[in-house]
């Protein structure tokens, strides 16, 4: 934040909901962030950057960025897993992340990044139809995504200008 501040640059952040509440939890246990391969920002930290005007927190998921954790990758359909109860799992984690993110920064989430870029038509639609989010976004080249990835709100020139950008993570984590 404060580098981005000094540069004059906007950003939007896609926040783990869980990751953030965890920091909070550590911060809160007389711990610091010293150390910690990934030292998250906390929710009030989110809010200051929210009320700048020139960061946009959208949403990562609430716990979903997992990686084959009981077979789930990211928030997308198992094998195996009927639509009826991956419409529970997505409607389950949205409101967590709601009430996190409208809680916090004061508006609702209406986009959404997919951890590790994991999609497919089915879950678009699912997750579309059981939450408040109106984009959905992949990353061109993360783990057999074919192309930079919106369902609704953008055509594809826009997209490709918007988030045309090569993929950070390599195999498995």
């Amino acid at each position: 934040w404060p580098l981005l501040k000094k540069h004059g640059m906007k950003a939007d952040l896609n926040v783990i909901g869980a990751q953030i509440d965890a920091t909070w939890e550590t911060l809160n246990s007389g711990k610091t962030r010293d150390g910690e391969a990934a030292p998250f920002c906390t929710w009030e930290e989110l809010a200051e950057m929210q009320k700048s005007g020139v960061i946009n927190i959208c949403s990562h998921t609430y716990g979903l960025h997992v990686y084959n954790r009981n077979g789930r990758i990211g928030m997308n359909l198992m094998e195996n897993e009927t639509e009826d109860e991956f419409a529970s799992v997505v409607k389950k984690d949205y409101n967590l992340s709601l009430k996190c993110i409208s809680g916090w920064i004061g508006k609702a989430p209406r986009t959404v990044a997919y951890p590790y870029s994991k999609r497919s038509s089915a879950s678009d639609r699912i997750v579309l139809s059981n939450t408040g989010y109106k984009i959905l976004m992949a990353g061109d080249g993360s783990r057999g995504t074919v192309g930079n990835y919106f369902v609704d709100g953008f055509d594809f020139e826009n997209q490709l200008k918007l988030i045309s950008r090569p993929c950070r993570m390599d195999g498995t984590p």
